[in-house]
Formats: structure tokens, sequence, C-alpha cells
């Protein structure tokens, strides 16, 4: 394998899909002919390959979908997003303690958790950019969604046999013991929904990256 072929081929290790396959053989193409050239303008093969290689250092910005935006701003907007819908979940779920349920206590864990790590990234007054692809990040949501969607009907019809099962399967009517019982069933009811705080935080992902895209401000000035 050529040395210019070994590069391309790790300027591209990140992105190891089909589509990207035309582009690679595209710049292995360039960086050969740029190579050839300079030989001829006088310069010997190693000098000509390193200065083909300094030509291009990262192909972030030719890979579709890819945006380059402010790393620091965007993971502070994500954790902010993921703090209010888990703050939301704590204070809603505040009755469950009469009924003893813990999943209260586990989401104020959450929040106090998620509430540091925003206040240190707060601090981190550093501007870092990086890229970051919109379209790997809508799969990514799309996936969380289905695999919550089960999760949710699984934990639902668990719960329903485990309160109603010998009921239905017997055709015997349903009862609930007091109100006690009655609330104690509805705090387990509402537990999966709870969960609905991670893929609400992923659905936001792509969002942010396009809002903290660094060249977003300068295009909407045009």
């Amino acid at each position: 394998m050529s040395e210019l072929k070994s590069y391309v081929n790790g300027l591209f290790a990140k992105y190891k899909n089909s589509q990207t396959d035309e582009l690679k053989a595209e710049i292995l193409s360039n960086l050969e002919a740029k190579k050839a050239d300079l030989i001829e303008s006088g310069l010997d093969e190693e000098t000509a390959i390193q200065k083909a290689k300094n030509s291009i250092t990262s192909v972030a910005h030719l890979i579709d979908g890819n945006r380059e935006v402010f790393i620091n701003q965007y993971r502070l907007d994500c954790l902010q997003q993921a703090l209010i819908y888990l703050a939301v979940a704590w204070i809603v779920t505040i009755p469950f303690m009469v009924v003893g349920s813990f999943v209260n206590l586990y989401l104020l864990c959450a929040v106090i958790v998620v509430g540091i790590v925003y206040l240190c990234k707060r601090a981190d007054k550093r501007e870092k950019r990086g890229y970051l692809n919109v379209r790997y990040y809508n799969k990514i949501k799309q996936i969380v969604w289905l695999f919550w969607a089960i999760f949710f009907i699984i934990s639902i019809l668990a719960l329903t046999g485990m309160y109603f099962g010998s009921n239905l399967w017997f055709s015997r009517p349903i009862k609930i013991d007091g109100p006690y019982n009655f609330a104690l069933m509805l705090a387990r009811y509402f537990t999966p929904l709870v969960t609905i705080v991670l893929p609400l935080s992923i659905n936001s992902l792509p969002k942010y990256i396009i809002k903290n895209e660094v060249n977003s401000d300068a295009e909407q000035e045009k």
C-alpha cells in the first residue's frame, strides 16, 4: 500500500461507510496528482509526499451531514435541556414518595449529578470547535425513540399482567383494594413513563448542533 493511500485511509478512519468511498478515491487521486506535480517541479519524492499530506489534514468538513460547532456551548445546551426534563420529572413524581416509591429519589440524584456537570461545563470558558454529524444524531434519535417505545409497551403489558392477568384470564371483575393500593398501582404505571426524559433529551441533539454551528451567525447576517 502506498504511503499516500495509507494516509488517506487514516483520514477516513472515522467514516467507514460506502458513501465515503468515492470521496476517498477522489482525494487520493488529487494527492497523487499533487505529488507528481511537485516531483516534476524538482522536489524529491519524500518531500513531495509530505507536502501533499500537508495540503489536506482533515476531511471532516467534506463529510455529508458534518457541521462545525462550538462544542462547549453545544454541551451546555444539551445538559441544560436534560436538567430541565429531569427537574420536571422529579417535581411530578414527588407524590410517589407517599406510596414508598424510590423513583423520586433517583430523579433527585440525577438532577444533582447533571446540575454539577452543567456548572462545571459552564465554568469552562475555552472556545472549542469540532465537527458533529446531524444525520448520525438523527439516526440515534430514531433508534432511542424506538427502543423506548418497545420498553414502555413491554413495561405496561407486564404491569397489566401482574395486576389484572388472572382477572382477565378467568373473566373475573377487576377490583382494587382501597385508595392506597390504587395510588401504588398508578405510581408503578407512571414510572415507565418517567423514562421519557431520555428520548426527549436525545431528541434535541440535532437541533443544538444546528443552533451552535460556527457559521450559523454569519449566515443569518447575510
